[in-house]
């Protein structure tokens, strides 16, 4: 997660705390169940955000365990520490402001990467550089949203909210067509599990369900707490208020699909 998009989420911090018990921490929670630490595990958290995975993964490593937390976004590292202030996990849980793709504290047992990939410049080589970390047999786990065409998923949100923004009379910058072309991979089981095969490890990939029902104040939250915020940056305080009435015009009472593609390559023997 580089410059501009760390500036978004610095922004969206309050906003992504807030919405942090609808979706991120029920996010991090089917992450961590569906590729548990194993007990006394060195795991990273790359990417962390406030914490939302850390936390079960501390739980599943034990007190001989430890997590190191990493994300480019402050705001979002002192939420987490304030979080684990509060917690057991004080002492087993470390959190830095760092960037990921020079992080070099392995070997790792496992290494976990929610959602984050698809922010970092050069993502296949971020992947790469999250495998280099990881002990002789140990695990990169990588998930992101599952790609959906009979239900209302993420990109649904963001294309929704970007015709409302061209309705109001914005523009809309196109994605930077590697990384989208790497987010779509990851959006599909097969195409998962065929990106963490080209890191040379043994892998699988399932898939975890999620819905969320929207109303005005989840779906604020949702595009104030996320990178979605991105898209309103420049916007003065009406038009974006504007934006928010018709995004909640026309997703309030529908369905959110924030289902999972939960990956897991294993170092081999």
């Amino acid at each position: 997660m580089m410059a501009g998009v760390t500036s978004v989420f610095d922004a969206a911090a309050r906003d992504f705390i807030a919405l942090a018990p609808l979706l991120w921490d029920r996010v991090g929670q089917i992450v961590v169940e569906s590729a548990p630490p194993q007990d006394g595990a060195r795991v990273l958290d790359a990417c962390c955000g406030a914490g939302s995975a850390a936390l079960p993964a501390a739980e599943c490593a034990g007190p001989n365990g430890q997590v190191d937390c990493v994300d480019l976004s402050a705001p979002l590292i002192e939420a987490l520490k304030s979080r684990l202030a509060d917690s057991p996990y004080l002492g087993r849980v470390h959190a830095f402001t760092a960037d990921i793709t020079t992080w070099e504290a392995g070997p790792y047992d496992q290494v976990l990467c929610i959602l984050g990939l698809p922010f970092i410049p050069d993502p296949a080589g971020g992947a790469a550089h999250l495998a280099g970390l990881l002990g002789p047999t140990g695990k990169l786990v990588i998930a992101h949203w599952r790609s959906s065409s009979d239900s209302l998923d993420l990109p649904g949100v963001g294309a929704t909210l970007a015709g409302a923004l061209q309705r109001l009379g914005g523009s809309v910058s196109p994605p930077h067509m590697g990384r989208a072309s790497f987010s779509k991979d990851l959006t599909h089981p097969d195409s998962m599990k065929a990106r963490l095969e080209t890191l040379g490890l043994a892998a699988e990939a399932t898939t975890a369900e999620l819905k969320i029902p929207l109303d005005p104040t989840s779906l604020r939250l949702l595009v104030e707490g996320s990178a979605f915020r991105g898209m309103l940056t420049g916007l003065d305080a009406t038009t974006r208020e504007q934006a928010h009435a018709l995004l909640a015009e026309e997703l309030a009472g529908r369905e959110l699909d924030a289902s999972l593609v939960v990956g897991t390559g294993q170092r081999r023997y």
